[in-house]
């Protein structure tokens, strides 16, 4: 019992100052809700990130969404979101655009969304992620346990549970390549019947833009990867870049990165 509350304890210290709070540029009206998220995670209560978005109060995150109604049409349906990973955010590692998706996509689906959250050997964060992702309900991937995030992603799909990823891994201030693995997990959803919903996102001037794509082709997906070739990192490669370029797509030019002169 003691090991676990010093556990906590140092939780809420790496919490406070690398992944949620000081040097993050939470505004004031952020703070009872960011305080009752800290006391949440210390009573071992689960943690949903749609629930914690008045964190982000004095920040605009309505104006400048778009797409609900793409959400709305495939709601009774199992869902893959697929969104950039900015590197500008008032929340460490773009927590704050996946609180503000999980917000929207809550409200039209009435479902959570699960996210695939890598490894991060460098951020101090990684002392809190087991436990942080146990009670957030997040599926850990790219450490040195695959097998369990295989089964978990497994299980997730037998319940038809909504899932995010974000291919490129990492943030960054413009687009990354999209990795491999995205791909695979891309086509994995889509035989499973899921939806592939491409996001893009953006923070600026204390703003949230959030652009919500129709469902990509799955028809077309499965069409390609029953094309013969020698590699199967080639397939996985290019269903990651498509649905890279379906967010490339609703992002201002200079933030396109990797696929400023990618065309679909």
């Amino acid at each position: 019992m003691f090991k676990e509350r010093l556990e906590r304890k140092v939780d809420e210290i790496v919490l406070r100052s690398t992944k949620f709070g000081i040097g993050r540029g939470l505004k004031r009206e952020g703070k009872p809700c960011f305080d009752q998220f800290i006391q949440d995670y210390k009573n071992g209560e689960q943690i949903l990130f749609s629930r914690y978005i008045h964190m982000l109060d004095g920040f605009d995150y309505e104006s400048n969404i778009s797409g609900l109604d793409n959400l709305g049409g495939i709601k009774d349906y199992p869902i893959l979101i697929v969104a950039n990973h900015p590197y500008e955010d008032p929340l460490r590692g773009g927590h704050g655009q996946r609180i503000v998706i999980n917000y929207y996509v809550d409200k039209i689906t009435q479902q959570e969304v699960r996210w695939l959250h890598g490894l991060d050997k460098t951020s101090p964060e990684q002392f809190t992620r087991k436990r942080f992702a146990k009670q957030s309900n997040t599926i850990l991937v790219r450490d040195n346990d695959p097998e369990t995030s295989l089964k978990l992603i497994r299980q997730a799909f037998r319940n038809k549970d909504t899932m995010g990823i974000n291919p490129e891994g990492d943030g960054n201030k413009t687009l990354l390549r999209g990795k491999p693995k995205a791909g695979q997990m891309i086509l994995l959803a889509i035989l499973h019947n899921y939806n592939i919903v491409c996001v893009a996102t953006e923070f600026k001037n204390d703003a949230f833009f959030i652009t919500i794509d129709q469902p990509l082709d799955n028809e077309m997906i499965k069409d390609a990867a029953r094309t013969p070739t020698d590699s199967k990192d080639f397939l996985q490669q290019t269903i990651s870049d498509y649905a890279m370029a379906g967010i490339a797509q609703h992002l201002p030019e200079d933030k396109q990165g990797y696929y400023r002169s990618y065309h679909r």
